[in-house]
């Protein structure tokens, strides 16, 4: 409960002036803050003098003052036209779209997030402000228009990579081919396509690796890890064919015990060489001759037994 402060009573007319009440007015004191009030008591009546009569009954006292002057008339708050360009939630709220820091990241994925959010079911009052807000996230590229959808840009870019997989597929289904027979030990320059863990074994993890060779057809690599990673080039490999397999169309051939004859060797960086101090001047050298350090290194760490 608030602490109540500089609580007094007071008489005033009404607001055409006629009508005279007993108000009570302060301040509420929370943690947060001190909050004025200001309410009713009692109606006391046309008559200013009887009105104080009236008062002074209720209270037992005359403590309490008399303003002549009249209450402000409430008025209700004017509606905003720039309401439909206002957020009226949120940690935005009240700020115009409009005007607000577009370049700001947390702006960028609050309005996306309402947008996608409320993109396939809104509420009726909402509606405006999501027209509104629709066509700046238009504006600025944070959705897209897709072939007549509209898209955030994560769900642009993941259906892009749909896309391009299924063509991929597709070609790959066209021109991919078994090579060799089962057992055969071939040479081929194959390109990694992709790796993945898939679970695990016994003997560690299960890896299932894509390559293709330059003639578009399909291998693939159960169980270790490649012998490479990168994606870019040919590598000139030798590996065994264990059997063949077909997924969705596309043919490819299972191969075993793969070896890349031309690994890149990761070079090492250089390591800076201390330059050697070739002065023996007595000076600038503690020992005078090479054979002098060697003796009393000799020494130090063999200390001698007898004298």
């Amino acid at each position: 409960m608030p602490s109540v402060i500089n609580q007094k009573y007071y008489i005033a007319p009404g607001t055409n002036g006629k009508m005279y009440a007993l108000r009570l007015k302060g301040m509420n004191r929370y943690f947060s803050g001190n909050y004025p009030f200001d309410h009713l008591v009692k109606v006391l009546g046309t008559n200013l003098e009887e009105a104080k009569k009236k008062a002074e009954e209720y209270l037992g006292n005359t403590d309490f003052e008399v303003n002549s002057a009249p209450l402000k008339e409430i008025t209700r708050k004017a509606k905003d036209p720039d309401k439909e360009w206002k957020w009226q939630f949120g940690q935005y709220k009240g700020q115009d779209i409009r005007y607000m820091d577009w370049d700001n990241d947390r702006v960028k994925s609050y309005s996306v997030w309402f947008w996608n959010a409320n993109k396939t079911e809104r509420k009726e009052k909402d509606e405006e402000f999501f027209q509104k807000i629709q066509g700046i996230l238009l504006e600025k590229g944070l959705i897209i228009d897709y072939n007549g959808e509209l898209l955030t840009q994560k769900d642009y870019n993941w259906k892009k990579k749909q896309e391009t997989w299924k063509a991929e597929q597709a070609k790959a289904v066209e021109i991919s081919d078994y090579i060799g027979n089962k057992g055969d030990k071939i040479r081929r320059k194959i390109k990694l396509i992709f790796t993945r863990r898939v679970g695990d074994t016994q003997w560690g993890d299960f890896i299932v690796t894509k390559f293709v060779d330059e003639e578009g057809n399909t291998l693939m690599l159960k169980g270790p890890y490649p012998p490479f990673i990168d994606k870019e080039e040919f590598h000139d490999c030798v590996f065994t064919i264990k059997n063949y397999s077909e997924f969705k169309g596309e043919k490819s051939t299972v191969i075993t015990r793969i070896k890349d004859l031309n690994p890149k060797k990761e070079e090492e960086p250089e390591t800076p060489k201390e330059e050697m101090n070739t002065n023996t001047n007595a000076e600038d050298s503690y020992y005078n001759s090479e054979q002098e350090a060697r003796a009393a290194a000799n020494e130090s760490f063999y200390p001698r037994l007898t004298k």
